[in-house]
């Protein structure tokens, strides 16, 4: 974990982004994102492991196959209370969401599965293509690792972490209730029910893998 960041000096940063997990400032050759979202409300992460900076670390330096693109960190806040805060390298591009041509963004967000996958990964959330980053030089990098997870061909020898467990338990919920909700309406191209086949196969453990197996990442 780095060293404390204090609030003073993320409040002199830009402000570059901000959404339902937190605030994101660039600050020189780094970004911090900060636990308050769009709406000022704190994240608790006890009640949101998956996002945790601690776990997401993990996930960005093997997605992006850097062991040090990102980092959890403290913010000090005015109260003199330590609050978790994530770190990654600012990275000059831009995300699939800023492009305009949909056979580049298709081509490209392919070409990013692909990469997770060698390196092991799955992407609950690959629709969201602003979480997938094109440099000016075209390497590919992830930015939000939230919903990534272990591969399911690495589950063979080990278990998931039970923050990726309580992630998929929610997603399954919600998956099933959007299913239900497309077939009544009737909707042939439900994605949702799609997802929910995939998340359940994914989910299914070998038969002769002991319960006390060891984790796949945090």
């Amino acid at each position: 974990m780095g060293k404390s960041i204090n609030q003073h000096v993320i409040a002199k940063g830009k402000e570059i982004g901000r959404g339902c997990y937190g605030s994101a400032f660039k600050i020189g050759a780094f970004v911090v994102k900060i636990p308050c979202n769009k709406d000022k409300v704190w994240i608790d992460f006890a009640a949101l492991p998956n996002a945790h900076p601690v776990r997401t670390q993990y996930y960005l330096n093997r997605a992006n196959d850097e062991p040090d693109f990102a980092r959890a960190g403290v913010m000090t806040n005015k109260h003199g209370d330590s609050v978790d805060v994530f770190v990654t390298k600012y990275i000059v591009g831009s995300t699939l969401e800023d492009l305009f041509d949909d056979e580049e963004v298709y081509r490209l967000r392919t070409k990013a599965l692909m990469q997770l996958d060698a390196r092991g990964l799955f992407m609950h959330d690959a629709d969201v293509i602003g979480n997938i980053l094109v440099d000016r030089d075209g390497r590919i990098y992830f930015i939000d690792a939230d919903q990534m997870v272990i591969a399911q061909r690495q589950r063979l020898t080990c278990a998931p972490s039970f923050a990726t467990e309580e992630l998929e338990a929610v997603l399954e919920i919600q998956y099933q209730a959007m299913a239900k909700r497309a077939m009544k309406r009737c909707r042939r191209d439900n994605d949702y029910l799609r997802r929910l086949s995939a998340l359940r196969a994914m989910r299914v453990q070998p038969t002769a893998m002991d319960i006390t197996a060891a984790r796949c990442g945090p």
